[in-house]
């Protein structure tokens, strides 16, 4: 077998320093692959540095400890007095991380086959050095056909039928290399998702409003004096049920999210309306507009939610004495003629329980209570007038059931929807309410008084009395506040009331005639009756006072007659469901609803601030457990098999540094005539078989039965300084004494 020659027959080894002693011998060192290490080294710790950037910023920030906001004073940890700039910066700059670990996640995928590859090129010679490999095996590895999906077809059929006389152990652990960095690239990308999310920027505090406790701290007023109900007064006047309620809420946010609008909301600009409250999910008052989020500061707000129930009674059924009950409302009015003459009426509304002492109570804790509200309606009609309205006997009880506290306003952690109406304050800072993520909100005035009620009084059924006796009581329930409205001193009944007992109308005939003919306005509109029309707002038909007061007759005295049965119709009966009493019931609701915003609004010196903090938006990258894990054991195995080939190659002396085509050459030309195939022709046929072989490699069979490794042919002892490189003979090469470099010519 013919030794591999360079410009001799025979090559030789020898210890660096150890030079032989004929000086025209040529000589060389072994190869170490040391630079292969180096590429791997680096390759590897881009990967590392990739994945597990992606994999801490899905769990928290670089240079912040989380996404969200934690409102301590303290560096990195909350809002602290960085400033807003400097502290989103520390958000800012991990969405910069995120960025680059993509890019080096992009370049590390780039360039993994070609880094395998390099590395068991490099393997490869100590491999084919230290096996007996044929010569088509070697070929195959110079080749690299680990990375040609013929080879991996090839291996499969070889498999199948046994002909694999290409394949090696190291041809296949080559291919299980590159196949397990290939894949994990795409693992990557099917486990890993992106998501954009809030992070901090500044919170934005909004101070001065109103706590269900400034309502009892001493800078509140003692004395009403009737603004309230005045207020309340009007606001039934011109609310309808159409109108929109920008402190109206709901549990579901129909009205405010990007879902189809239905009708009521579409007429509403997307607020609710009073149209059907019983439709609604937990409606209730509160001071901030609906939908109101704070982003990412969890906050707290009072509500106050107010729901009617009406019933119909039997006389029996009415309080008896309701005039002489300490501390009770009550208003009676009526107009009955001994001749019959005109249409007349009767009509008492009663509160019987000591309405004087305040429903409410000094606490942000949950608060309950119940007002009931009597009616007793009395119509009669008389010869010659013609009047659409129900006659006879009605009484009625209007239950009002009043809940009110504190709920979590909006925000991004409870998914944008309003909390539930919560037992106990939110305010205090403990673990399990308002903790570390909350901004403080109250400080609580020590000093704040209980309300004292007013002492009680009977009333003897006059408004005056009824609403003298009551106005002192500032903090009144909202059924009492509606029924003080609705019936009290200056309400539409007793001002119609009080202008025909004392015939002051304040026209004459003539006037009246010509008010009469035009249908003109002659007031505002009246209270209530707005709250009573169908879902989209229309007027009742054949109610003449809803829209606004006008003469209905020529004479102001019968107008106003007519006018107070109207009035006093629409407590017992509805255009739109008759004696049912729904549109009456929602009327309640919706009225307790304005009385619950007029008198928490009726006091200036709010205290509870509301702070929020809409964030800006911030790209993280989202990672499930399974995929860490899965993507981590891979990358993590393949890594470690990469760098230990790698080492292998650097620490393996070897003749060459790769299996290249230079490589192939010389063992080409160490094998010599076998490759040549035998035909009796001339020597020029011979050179073109070799050149162009009939069946391509597979066809000459001298590659299987020829050697592909070079050995170390030297003698075990003895064999001097400089040794000898064969090749298909020979023992492993290695490294002499302290692995010092070796030489060959």
């Amino acid at each position: 077998m013919p030794d591999l020659e360079s410009k001799s027959l025979t090559s030789t080894l020898a210890p660096e320093g150890e030079r032989p002693a004929t000086s025209s011998q040529q000589w060389a060192p072994l190869q170490y692959s040391a630079s292969i290490v180096f590429f791997a080294l680096c390759y590897a710790t881009m990967a590392v540095i990739a994945w597990a950037t992606t994999c801490y910023l899905s769990f928290k920030p670089i240079g912040a400890k989380h996404y969200g906001v934690v409102v301590l004073y303290k560096k990195n940890d909350g809002y602290g007095s960085i400033g807003p700039k400097a502290y989103h910066q520390l958000y800012a700059q991990s969405e910069e991380w995120f960025r680059a670990a993509r890019v080096l996640a992009a370049i590390v995928a780039t360039l993994t086959i070609p880094v395998v590859t390099s590395v068991c090129a490099r393997a490869a010679v100590a491999f084919h050095q230290r096996q007996r490999l044929t010569l088509r095996q070697t070929m195959t590895l110079a080749n690299k056909a680990w990375i040609e999906p013929a080879t991996w077809l090839r291996l499969v059929g070889a498999g199948i039928t046994g002909r694999g006389n290409f394949a090696s152990s190291f041809l296949i652990a080559a291919i299980f290399l590159n196949l397990l960095g290939g894949i994990i690239a795409p693992l990557q990308q099917l486990y890993l998702s992106t998501a954009t999310i809030k992070t901090p920027t500044w919170p934005i505090l909004m101070p001065q409003n109103i706590d269900l406790m400034d309502h009892f701290s001493k800078f509140a007023s003692s004395f009403d004096f009737g603004e309230t109900t005045a207020l309340l007064r009007d606001r039934l006047a011109s609310t309808g049920t159409a109108t929109p309620q920008a402190q109206l809420w709901s549990r579901n946010m129909t009205c405010n999210s990007l879902l189809t609008l239905n009708l009521e909301c579409v007429i509403a600009g997307g607020q609710y309306t009073f149209s059907n409250m019983s439709l609604l999910e937990d409606p209730f008052f509160a001071q901030l507009p609906s939908g109101f989020s704070t982003g990412l500061i969890r906050q707290f707000a009072p509500r106050i939610n107010s729901t009617a129930r009406r019933e119909s009674i039997t006389k029996d059924e009415f309080p008896q004495g309701c005039d002489a009950l300490p501390g009770a409302f009550y208003v009676s009015y009526e107009n009955i003629s001994a001749l019959n003459d005109f249409p007349g009426f009767t009509f008492e509304a009663c509160m019987p329980a000591n309405m004087s002492a305040t429903p409410w109570r000094a606490t942000r804790d949950r608060q309950d209570f119940s007002e009931v509200l009597y009616l007793a309606v009395n119509l009669t009609t008389a010869a010659g007038w013609e009047v659409q309205v129900p006659t006879g006997a009605y009484f009625t009880r209007i239950t009002v059931n009043t809940s009110a506290g504190f709920f979590e306003l909006p925000n991004y952690m409870n998914g944008g929807i309003a909390g539930p109406l919560l037992a106990e304050d939110p305010t205090v800072r403990a673990p399990g309410k308002c903790d570390l993520d909350c901004e403080t909100q109250t400080y609580d005035d020590l000093s704040s008084k209980s309300r004292r009620a007013t002492p009680s009084t009977n009333s003897n059924g006059t408004a005056f009395n009824a609403t003298q006796n009551l106005e002192n009581n500032v903090n009144k329930g909202p059924l009492l506040q509606t029924a003080l409205a609705l019936f009290g001193l200056g309400s539409f009944i007793d001002v119609r009331t009080r202008a025909l007992q004392s015939n002051s109308f304040g026209m004459d005939n003539t006037t009246a005639l010509q008010l009469y003919r035009s249908n003109q306005c002659t007031g505002g509109m009246v209270p209530f009756l707005p709250l009573l029309r169908d879902q989209i707002g229309q007027e009742q038909v054949g109610n003449p006072i809803d829209g606004c007061s006008h003469q209905l007759t020529s004479d102001p005295a019968d107008s106003a007659h007519l006018e107070i049965m109207y009035y006093l119709s629409s407590f017992v009966y509805n255009r739109y469901d008759g004696f049912f009493g729904e549109r009456i019931t929602n009327a309640f609701s919706a009225a307790a609803f304005l009385a619950n915003q007029a008198w928490l609004l009726s006091t200036s010196d709010g205290r509870l601030m509301v702070s929020y903090d809409l964030g800006t938006d911030l790209q993280v990258p989202l990672l499930s457990l399974t995929g860490i894990i899965v993507v981590s054991v891979l990358l993590g195995l393949f890594l470690l098999v990469l760098l230990s080939v790698a080492v292998y190659a650097w620490r393996t002396p070897t003749w060459t540094t790769t299996l290249d085509a230079f490589a192939m050459l010389r063992i080409g030309a160490a094998v010599g005539a076998p490759l040549r195939p035998t035909r009796d022709s001339d020597e020029a046929e011979n050179e073109r078989l070799l050149l162009f072989p009939r069946n391509g490699a597979a066809g000459v069979a001298a590659l299987d039965q020829m050697p592909g490794w070079v050995g170390d042919a030297s003698p075990a002892e003895g064999g001097g300084a400089v040794g000898q490189l064969a090749l298909g003979t020979g023992r492993k090469i290695m490294g002499r004494g302290a692995r010092l470099k070796y030489r060959c010519d």
